[in-house]
């Protein structure tokens, strides 16, 4: 489903936020782990068709993210780091809305997509509420629900569980689990649990590598690698 070719970024002579980035990915849940700066975000907008990588290329359900940007996008959901929202709208205009706006026409088939996705999402009482008076964690399920809206093949989120409490944190990632099992699901983290829970696979970017690419588990030595950077960053 996804595959990231040989993808370096830089924004000036000596700002180089990735260097080289290879991975490859079919079903299931990826995690990508690192401290903030190394460059998780970039590649999340990298693979979303946000941003163009300066040299490399993204391949998504045999698409470019380079030459064939709008190909890319009708087949991904994604969730940014800060997704802006409208406030006066309520929840449930929010999720017709970006239904609207991924051309599904039907308000029968609206009306369907958006009571799963805010009963899945432990939304529905809320749904008539403007997102004004949401919470951080509530503002965060919505977004993981427009971008889950007609199911797409890939699904890239930055920080899916961030202001989530422990109840709504195991509700998504049990969530993103079972979606892994016949979608792509990448997921950007600095949590641990959240890919040792949900994530098939994981990756490690430290200083705009890849460090580590394996099967997560409390054995792996992701966590070594983790704790070095660590050290280096404190």
């Amino acid at each position: 489903m996804i595959r990231i070719l040989d993808v370096s970024k830089q924004y000036d002579r000596e700002t180089l936020v990735l260097q080289q980035i290879e991975l490859h990915m079919k079903t299931g849940v990826m995690g990508l782990l690192g401290f903030n700066g190394a460059g998780k975000s970039t590649l999340l907008k990298i693979m979303a068709g946000i941003e163009e990588p300066t040299a490399g290329d993204v391949m998504i359900c045999g698409y470019s993210v380079r030459s064939e940007p709008d190909e890319v996008r009708s087949r991904i959901g994604y969730l940014p780091q800060h997704f802006e929202m409208y406030p006066h709208l309520t929840g449930r205009e929010m999720l017709d809305y970006a239904c609207t706006l991924k051309g599904i026409r039907s308000r029968k088939k609206r009306k369907e997509i958006v009571t799963r996705l805010l009963y899945e999402l432990n939304l529905e009482a809320k749904a008539k509420d403007k997102i004004k008076t949401y919470s951080t964690g509530m503002k965060q399920r919505l977004g993981l629900a427009q971008a889950m809206i007609g199911e797409p093949p890939v699904l890239i989120i930055d920080e899916p569980t961030v202001g989530l409490d422990p109840e709504e944190k195991m509700r998504v990632r049990k969530l993103l689990a079972a979606y892994g099992r016949e979608h792509t699901v990448v997921l950007s983290t600095h949590i641990l649990s959240d890919v040792e829970n949900c994530c098939t696979h994981a990756a490690v970017l430290d200083e705009g590598k890849i460090r580590w690419f394996g099967i997560p588990d409390c054995k792996s030595e992701y966590r070594e690698i983790l704790m070095e950077g660590h050290h280096r960053h404190a």
